[in-house]
């Protein structure tokens, strides 16, 4: 029973020790995130403050994981537009991946697929949605214009000229609280 107590205690401790999971970054991207901090300049993580509508299946919600984690989007930093001059002027040695509020728009967007995690927050919910309305969610057989950054269901995407595919190996842990709690 002792050994089995002290199990438990380990445990107890190694859960309270563990922190909330985040997609791997570089040094340069820590050292950007509390340069940012300390200048005072307000940024919001991507994948923080979406989550997946109900209706979408656990294998659609890892495959658009996997995607915006390959196009680079899932820890981007979503900066207010009016701090863009600010961000891309820091200093050498630090480097992020930003998504500035005044994204363009497209017809037919994330925001099909995704949800905004705003706690009662309209001025982040707008910025949040502008940007996932300015994402492309392609059809097949679809014409309209979904712009040159988009995702199919399947999980193939496209970044500007780049067009890339996924593994169908990943598990989605960081979109929604639910799936970092599962994680």
């Amino acid at each position: 029973l002792s050994e089995e107590y002290q199990q438990i205690l380990e445990n107890l401790q190694e859960w309270h020790n563990k922190k909330e999971p985040e997609p791997e970054c570089s040094q340069a991207v820590r050292r950007n995130r509390q340069l940012l901090a300390e200048k005072g300049i307000p940024y919001l993580q991507f994948y923080k403050v979406i989550d997946f509508s109900e209706h979408m299946e656990e294998a659609q919600a890892s495959r658009l994981e996997e995607a915006l984690l390959a196009m680079g989007i899932l820890d981007a930093l979503i900066v207010p537009a009016e701090y863009r001059e600010a961000v891309l002027a820091l200093d050498p040695g630090v480097c992020d991946r930003y998504i500035f509020s005044d994204a363009a728009h497209v017809k037919q967007s994330l925001l099909e697929w995704m949800d905004v995690d705003a706690e009662n927050d309209i001025l982040k919910y707008q910025s949040v949605s502008n940007i996932l309305s300015s994402i492309g969610v392609y059809k097949k057989g679809m014409h309209e214009d979904i712009g040159n950054t988009w995702i199919d269901e399947k999980g193939y995407y496209r970044v500007g000229v780049i067009e890339g595919t996924i593994s169908f190996e990943y598990k989605e842990c960081y979109i929604g609280v639910r799936a970092r709690e599962k994680f």
